[in-house]
């Protein structure tokens, strides 16, 4: 079974820029695995309350010895990032 058989297909590829008020970042579809690659430290937020809340978030550094800040299992189809910082987000799709 290949690495993408077990991530959920093909990649999505999301490039976009966050500033320090943050931002929701629509997924191209319902995810299974995320891969987040950014160039300075941003706060990752599941839910939108969470993100209004400034709570329950997941501080992500920037690489330094690896390829990805954050790289996991993540059923979503919206993420929500606070930090001024450029990101990469790879998606692989959750199949039914």
């Amino acid at each position: 079974m290949s690495v993408m058989t077990v991530r959920g297909g093909v990649p999505r590829v999301v490039r976009t820029t966050i500033d320090a008020s943050g931002r929701r970042v629509a997924l191209p579809f319902a995810t299974l695995f995320v891969q987040i690659i950014t160039t300075a430290a941003v706060r990752l937020y599941f839910t939108p309350e969470d993100f209004t809340a400034d709570a329950n978030y997941v501080a992500l550094a920037a690489p330094t010895t690896s390829l990805f800040s954050f790289e996991g299992p993540a059923e979503l189809d919206a993420l929500w990032l606070k930090g001024a910082s450029t990101c990469t987000i790879i998606a692989y799709q959750r199949r039914a």
